[in-house]
C-alpha cells in the first residue's frame, strides 16, 4: 500500500511538472505574441508619424510658396503704384 501511495504521489508530481511546463510554454507564447503585437503597433505608429511629418512638410512648403507668391504680387502692386505716382 505504501508503494502504491508512493507511486501515485510520483505520478501526480510528474503530472504537475508537466502541467507547469505547459503553463510556462503558454506564458512564453503569450509574451511572444504580445511582443509581436507591440512591435506591429510601434511600426504602424512610425508609419503614421512619417506620413504626418511628410504632410506637415508639404503644407509648410505650400504655405511658403504661397507667401512668396503673395510677396511678389504685393511688390508688383507697389511698383505699379509708384509708377502711377511718378
Amino acid at each position: 500500500m505504501a508503494e502504491e501511495t508512493k507511486a501515485a504521489t510520483e505520478q501526480v508530481k510528474a503530472e504537475a511538472e508537466d502541467v507547469k511546463a505547459k503553463a510556462e510554454d503558454v506564458k512564453a507564447k503569450a509574451a511572444e505574441d504580445e511582443t509581436k503585437e507591440a512591435k506591429s503597433v510601434k511600426e504602424e505608429a512610425a508609419k503614421v508619424e512619417k506620413k504626418a511629418k511628410e504632410t506637415v512638410k508639404k503644407a509648410t512648403d505650400a504655405a511658403s510658396k504661397t507667401e512668396k507668391e503673395g510677396e511678389g504680387i504685393v511688390k508688383k502692386i507697389i511698383n505699379k503704384v509708384k509708377k502711377f505716382f511718378n
